[in-house]
């Protein structure tokens, strides 16, 4: 238990996939470009924010994290002064409270993975914080996974890895990347990929190829056209793959 325990503690202490989330947010320079972080976890988001404020020498003020623990208000008045050009926040640790009815884009472009959802709604969800109508620049969208040889691990990373570019390709061919699985529910999406990531099923078995839902939409419109008119086109996206070694 005490070697356990040590192990532990040292994974606060050295991580390689904080370390290439570090270097990434000193590439764009937080100070001139500010960034929203996703991530899963309540401890995970004070962990990041503590350890990047100090690392990217920030002030206080300058770091903000957002998660569902907070008061309504408070949550509110991180979102509005984000929004703010003269904001003091240059950088936004959120979980995925922030991944659904609320507008970063104002004054933000970059937006990072640190851990990739089991659910393609969750991870268009999250992208469309930044990637939606009314953003200046075009939305970089960065996903952070680990690359291992460790055939225990290697596999499910390639799973999580094709469900990020798979919604990339969804949201490109489709404008929705909901209709890939059919279930149109964040845990029903999350309980299929669990079953893929157990090797129950295979990933192509519920995900679709966006393809096909593509020639499949295409024929439904020819074949019964919209009254409304069609929804303001969304900048393309430009996705990054960052492998940690």
């Amino acid at each position: 238990m005490k070697r356990l325990a040590e192990l532990n503690d040292a994974c606060f202490d050295a991580s390689a996939k904080y370390d290439e989330l570090l270097g990434y947010l000193r590439e764009i320079d937080v100070t001139a470009n500010r960034a929203v972080v996703f991530s899963e976890r309540v401890p995970t988001l004070a962990w990041l924010a503590e350890r990047l404020r100090k690392d990217l020498k920030l002030p206080a003020d300058a770091v903000a994290t957002l998660h569902g623990g907070l008061a309504d208000d408070v949550q509110q008045g991180i979102v509005e002064s984000f929004k703010q050009s003269h904001s003091p926040i240059r950088l936004l640790i959120t979980g995925d409270v922030a991944s659904e009815g609320v507008n970063l884009h104002r004054q933000c472009h970059h937006l990072i993975h640190f851990d990739i959802p089991w659910s393609l709604i969750r991870i268009e969800q999250r992208n469309g914080r930044i990637d939606r109508y009314g953003q200046r620049h075009r939305p970089q969208i960065t996903a952070l996974l680990l690359d291992t040889s460790n055939d225990l691990f290697a596999g499910d990373l390639r799973i999580l890895a094709r469900l990020v570019e798979r919604e990339h390709e969804a949201h490109l061919a489709l404008g929705d990347a909901a209709s890939l699985m059919g279930k149109y529910d964040v845990k029903a999406e999350e309980d299929q990929i669990r079953q893929v990531l157990a090797g129950a099923k295979r990933l192509e078995e519920v995900v679709h190829d966006p393809g096909d839902d593509a020639d499949d939409w295409l024929l439904e419109f020819l074949s019964d056209p919209p009254a409304d008119d069609p929804p303001p086109h969304t900048p393309a996206r430009q996705l990054y793959s960052r492998p940690i070694y």
